[in-house]
C-alpha cells in the first residue's frame, strides 16, 4: 500500500469514528523504492498523482491540520486529545524502583499524570544515559524520554520547545537550582507555563538530623539557615509539592503559597502469609555508600542490635537493595544475607517475619516502610520514622540499641501482638497511601488556579 493509500485509509477510520493505534516496541524499516528503479520517472509520477487524489478528496481533514512550518512539528507529530495537558518532569533519572531514595514515588507521580490524560516528556538531568528496552519495563508507552542530553543541552532543550508544555515539573533541590539558573535569564519562555517545585523531601532537614545523630548539632540560627536556603530555591516555582504535611508546615510558615501534599500511592495485599508460615527479619533500601541514610541506618543495627537478637537464638535477615557500602558488605554471613538489587521484592516481603526500619537521619517519608506494611509486613522503626509516618499504634518503636532490639523480639516472638499491628498498619497505609486521593491530588496541581482555590474553601 503506498503512504497516500495508507493515509486516506487511517483518515477515513478517524472519520467513521475508530482509532489509530501503533505499538512502539514494533520497528518498521522502510526502504525507498523497494518495489521500482529508484531513478524511474513512473515512481515519482505515481507518487504525484495518489497525493493529488488525497488533497482532493481530503480538503476539509487538511485544514483543520497544522501549517507546515518547522514551529509546528512538536504539536503536529501526534494527536493530542482535546484537553490533553503537556508535562515536562525533571529529575535526576529514570524512575525505576528499586533505586528507593523518592523514585518509586516519581514513578507513580508519572504514572498518575498518565492517567489524567497528560502527555508526559521525562528529562532525566543528572543521569542522562539510559538504555530504551530498559526503560520500557517500567514507564507507561506514552512517556516521552529525552535521553542522552543532560545538565548541558537542557537550555537548548527549553528553548526548542518553550511554548510546547503547560506544565513543568522538577525534583529536588540541586535540580531547580540548574532550572532557575535559566529562568533568571529567559523568563519570557516560562511566563504561561506552571513551573512546579517537587520538594520530594527536605535535604535541609535531613542534614539537621544527621549533625544531631553525629553528636555536632547545628545551632539554632544555622538550623534556620539551612532551611531558609532551601526554600529559596523555589522563588520562581508557582507550585510547591511535599511528601509530608509536615515538611509542607515548613514551606508555608516561611510564607510560601499554593503548597500541596502527596505522598505515596499503593494497594493493599489482601492475602498473605501469616505469622507461623513466615520466618526472619527484612531490610529494604539502597545504599550507594556507606555514608547513604540505610547504610548507617544497617551498620547502626548491625554493630548494636543484631548481636543482642542473635544471642537469643538463631535468626537470620535478608538485605534487598543495591549495595555498594563496603562496611556493610562486610557484615555478611550465614545469618546475614545480602542479596544485592531484585527485580521483585515481593517474596521477600512474604517470607519474612518482621520488618526493620532503623533510620537515624532521613527526610520524606519512607516508601519502603508504606510498602512494607502493604505487604502485610509489621515493622519495628525508630522514632524519626514514627514521627514522619504519624504512626504510633501502627509500629513498634525503639531508639536505643537495647529498646530496638527488645521492641524486635517482642514483635518476632508475639503472635497476637505480630496480627495487631499488621493490621493496624494495613488500616494505616489504606488511609494514607489511598491511590484514588493520590490520583485527585495530581489532578488538582495541574488545575487552573481558580480550581484550587475552589478546593480550598
Amino acid at each position: 500500500m503506498s503512504e497516500s493509500r495508507f493515509l486516506g485509509y487511517c483518515v477515513r477510520l478517524w472519520q467513521s469514528g475508530y482509532r489509530v493505534i501503533y505499538d512502539p516496541a514494533i520497528r518498521i524499516r522502510h526502504f525507498e523504492f523497494a518495489s521500482s528503479d529508484a531513478k524511474s520517472e513512473r515512481a515519482f509520477n505515481l507518487q504525484k498523482k495518489n497525493r493529488s487524489v488525497f488533497i482532493s478528496k481530503q480538503q476539509a481533514f487538511l485544514q483543520s491540520q497544522w501549517e507546515p512550518s518547522a514551529a509546528n512539528v512538536l504539536l503536529a507529530r501526534q494527536r493530542f486529545k482535546k484537553g490533553c495537558r503537556r508535562v515536562l518532569f525533571i529529575d535526576d533519572r529514570l524512575p525505576r524502583r528499586d533505586l528507593g531514595s523518592g523514585f518509586p514515588r516519581a514513578l507513580e507521580f508519572i504514572e498518575s499524570l498518565v492517567e489524567a490524560g497528560c502527555f508526559v516528556t521525562h528529562y532525566p538531568l543528572q543521569f542522562p544515559h539510559e538504555l530504551w528496552e530498559e526503560a520500557r519495563q517500567f514507564l507507561p508507552e506514552t512517556v516521552e524520554i529525552a535521553a542522552n542530553r543532560g545538565v548541558f543541552e537542557l537550555q537548548d532543550f527549553l528553548e526548542a520547545r518553550q511554548d510546547f508544555y503547560h506544565a513543568i515539573i522538577v525534583s529536588r533541590p540541586h535540580n531547580m537550582v540548574v532550572l532557575n539558573s535559566i529562568v533568571s535569564c529567559h523568563s519570557e519562555w516560562f511566563s504561561r507555563k506552571s513551573l512546579i517545585y517537587d520538594a520530594e523531601a527536605m535535604f535541609s532537614l535531613r542534614e539537621i538530623i544527621q549533625a544531631e545523630v553525629n553528636g555536632k548539632p547545628f545551632t539554632p540560627e544555622k538550623s534556620d539557615q539551612l532551611i531558609r536556603e532551601e526554600l529559596a530555591i523555589t522563588k520562581y516555582a508557582n507550585r510547591i509539592i511535599t511528601v509530608s504535611q509536615a515538611e509542607a508546615d515548613h514551606f508555608l510558615r516561611y510564607g510560601k503559597k499554593n503548597v500541596f501534599v502527596l505522598g505515596h500511592a499503593l494497594d493493599i495485599a489482601h492475602k498473605t502469609p501469616g505469622f507461623q508460615e513466615r520466618t526472619g527479619y527484612l531490610f529494604v533500601g539502597a545504599m550507594p555508600s556507606d555514608a547513604s541514610p540505610n547504610a548507617d541506618s544497617l551498620i547502626w543495627f548491625l554493630r548494636h542490635v543484631w548481636p543482642i537478637i542473635s544471642a537469643q537464638g538463631a535468626a537470620h535477615l535478608d538485605i534487598v537493595g543495591l549495595c555498594d557500602a563496603p562496611t556493610v558488605m562486610g557484615f555478611a554471613s550465614d545469618s546475614v544475607h545480602i542479596n544485592g538489587r531484585v527485580d521483585n521484592v515481593t517474596s521477600f516481603y512474604a517470607n519474612a517475619r518482621l520488618f526493620i526500619v532503623p533510620t537515624r537521619f532521613a527526610a520524606g517519608i519512607p516508601h519502603k516502610a508504606h510498602e512494607a506494611a502493604a505487604q502485610g509486613l509489621p515493622m519495628v522503626v525508630t522514632p524519626l520514622i514514627a514521627s514522619q509516618l504519624g504512626w504510633e499504634e501502627e509500629v513498634v518503636i525503639g531508639e536505643s540499641p537495647s529498646s530496638f532490639a527488645k521492641a524486635c523480639l517482642a514483635l518476632y516472638n508475639d503472635p497476637i501482638l505480630w496480627e495487631t499491628k499488621r493490621a493496624s498498619a494495613l488500616k494505616a497505609v489504606e488511609r494514607d497511601c489511598n491511590r484514588q486521593h493520590f490520583q485527585k491530588t495530581v489532578e488538582l496541581i495541574l488545575a487552573d488556579p481558580q480550581v484550587i482555590e475552589q478546593n480550598r474553601e
